[in-house]
């Protein structure tokens, strides 16, 4: 199917993990409020053997995920956002002068703008692309930590910034794989951040939060504090890992370890019961043996 993207009240947010494809397509209405109109979640298998093969299970997921989302009409949809994730994402803090005219000592909106414009033109490492320049706060004159200096007066201004980058390289594959399935990307926004922001409230981010979200391969990590983003970083670890150590340790078979964590995975033995048994099929065995849930927990909470 091959979308048109004339639409300018339609939106899609596409978010490609290394297991499964989800996929939001919603409008935006004159009241300004986003209304939901598809969601779908596609699985897909991947395997480090086969690179080849996995990108192309993925463009089938992100086609019947869109497909899914959209009801199978042929909507046409305008703004395409794709969540981006990874160990290929990186972010560092940076702190910079904003230059400024002599004869003008209030702040502006102007002055603001060009602290997003100047992070824009800093030295990246050789291969990286810039996704995000995030402001967190402004110096003036010395005083740190002014959220809105917007109207104050200063000689001297500085702005403190969370930049956000990632791998050309994995970036462009992406996009690739994306425009494979008929879907052109119009803008990137980086995973962490997003469900950071659409699950933390504000006191949340005042007080000081760590948003941690686990997939399958990694798990992306956001740090508020006073407000503002911090840190942002991917551990290539995520629930695979738990799977793969359930399989070994019990000898099954991937798929059977997957349903047992996800119908009784937990890490904490204290709190599940040594009664509850699970019935599993060793690889090695001609018959079915029981474990239970307690030792399966115990499993879980070591590894």
């Amino acid at each position: 199917m091959k979308a048109n993207y004339n639409d300018r009240n339609q939106i899609m947010a596409l978010d490609i993990g290394s297991s499964k494809v989800s996929c939001v397509v919603a409008r935006s209405q004159i009241d300004k409020k986003i209304y939901i109109e598809g969601i779908s979640s596609i699985s897909y298998r991947s395997s480090d053997e086969n690179k080849s093969s996995d990108n192309k299970e993925m463009i089938e997921a992100i086609k019947e995920s869109f497909f899914t989302a959209n009801s199978g009409s042929s909507t046409k949809i305008q703004s395409v956002i794709v969540g981006l994730s990874g160990t290929f994402i990186s972010s560092t803090n940076v702190n910079l002068n904003i230059p400024r005219s002599d004869n003008i000592k209030l702040v502006t909106q102007s002055d603001v703008d060009n602290a997003v414009k100047i992070a824009k033109h800093i030295d990246l490492e050789e291969g990286k692309e810039l996704i995000h320049v995030i402001p967190q706060s402004f110096s003036l004159d010395g005083m740190q930590g002014i959220r809105n200096p917007l109207g104050m007066h200063t000689a001297e201004l500085k702005a403190a910034c969370h930049i956000i980058a990632g791998s050309k390289n994995n970036i462009c594959n992406l996009n690739k794989s994306i425009l494979e399935a008929d879907i052109q990307p119009t803008n990137q926004v980086v995973g962490s951040v997003a469900t950071a922001r659409a699950l933390l409230t504000a006191k949340e981010r005042e007080e000081g939060t760590i948003m941690i979200d686990i997939g399958a391969s990694t798990t992306d990590i956001a740090v508020f504090n006073s407000g503002s983003v911090i840190h942002t970083d991917s551990i290539p670890m995520g629930g695979n890992l738990f799977t793969s150590d359930i399989a070994t340790a019990f000898d099954i078979d991937f798929n059977e370890a997957e349903k047992i964590k996800i119908n009784h995975g937990s890490a904490t033995p204290e709190r599940a019961l040594s009664t509850n048994t699970i019935n599993i099929k060793p690889l090695t065995y001609d018959e079915s043996v029981e474990i239970t849930e307690r030792e399966l927990a115990q499993l879980i909470k070591e590894r």
